[in-house]
């Protein structure tokens, strides 16, 4: 009896592990969503989220949005090509489109969303930094 609950408990035990595994290994629903999304899907996303920090007008909203499109074009066009230097590609990329966005605004608006992306990506990192329970040295 002892023996078929020690094998229960071993089989148990090896299943939740897996379990676990098999989670950590795959993509979270975002990152699924993500990977689906068309290019110009990607745009109108980023498009949402600059709107409320920017305050953006009607006139610039269709702006930034059709710079945002040729962006997420271009950046799906250097993806596929797989190129060496991808990194650098998409760095410039960004680059040059952020120049065109910061024209389409005013200087208090472009304020507002670098405020808004610094308070954002601060966020990221509190999230992602390893947790380190507290110790006890009493």
């Amino acid at each position: 009896m002892k023996k078929i609950l020690f094998a229960a408990l071993i089989a148990g035990v090896s299943l939740t592990a897996q379990a676990q595994d098999a989670k950590v290994a795959s993509p979270t629903k975002e990152q699924k969503q993500k990977q689906t999304l068309s290019p110009e899907d990607r745009a109108i996303r980023q498009l949402r989220r600059m709107t409320g920090p920017a305050q953006l007008t009607k006139e610039q909203t269709e702006i930034i949005r059709i710079v945002l499109v040729e962006r997420e074009k271009e950046r799906e066009s250097i993806k596929n090509a797989n190129a060496a230097d991808m990194k650098k590609q998409i760095k410039a990329l960004n680059e040059r489109y952020e120049a065109k966005l910061k024209a389409s605004m005013k200087p208090e608006q472009w304020q507002n969303w670098e405020k808004f992306r610094a308070e954002q990506k601060e966020k990221r990192k509190g999230e992602n930094a390893p947790q380190v329970p507290e110790q006890d040295l009493d």
